[in-house]
């Protein structure tokens, strides 16, 4: 998780160069998205990746909405966050982003009794509280950063 932190500020940090040096924001996200493409398709031909293509393309399929609902959400939400960056500094930007485990946290709340088997979340009443506090002085540090 570390190395993805590091990876993500690095991103954005590339993102910021990039509108500093006049490129525009739906330029980036263009450009972003055409070398998300090129990336995937090289690396679908390792034979190891071709191999577990095969035997999952059924079950692929069946599950379709969901890898398309996914990959909506995912391309949204990084474009917001590259035009977040497009408007603001990178580390105000990255502070809010901090923010994402609280609403997973909301999310793994309201469907814990109907899908318990999808968030691998705690939440009993000494985690949930625990994670309150901890929230809590996130908040306010996001808070302290953006003013």
């Amino acid at each position: 998780m570390l190395l993805a932190s590091v990876l993500i500020s690095i991103q954005a940090l590339l993102y910021k160069y990039l509108f500093a040096s006049g490129v525009g924001w739906g330029s980036a996200v263009v450009w972003a998205g055409i070398f998300t493409v090129f990336i995937s398709g090289i690396v679908v031909l390792f034979p190891q990746n071709i191999t577990d293509l095969k035997p999952s393309f059924k079950k692929a399929v069946k599950i379709s909405g969901w890898f398309i609902s996914s990959e909506c959400l995912d391309w949204f939400g990084e474009a917001a966050n590259s035009f977040a960056i497009f408007l603001i500094p990178v580390s105000i930007a990255k502070g809010i982003m901090s923010t994402q485990s609280i609403f997973v946290l909301i999310l793994a709340l309201l469907f814990s009794f109907k899908l318990p088997h999808l968030f691998k979340e705690y939440i009993g009443k000494d985690g949930v509280w625990k994670k309150f506090v901890f929230f809590t002085v996130m908040i306010i540090g996001v808070v302290m950063i953006t003013y």
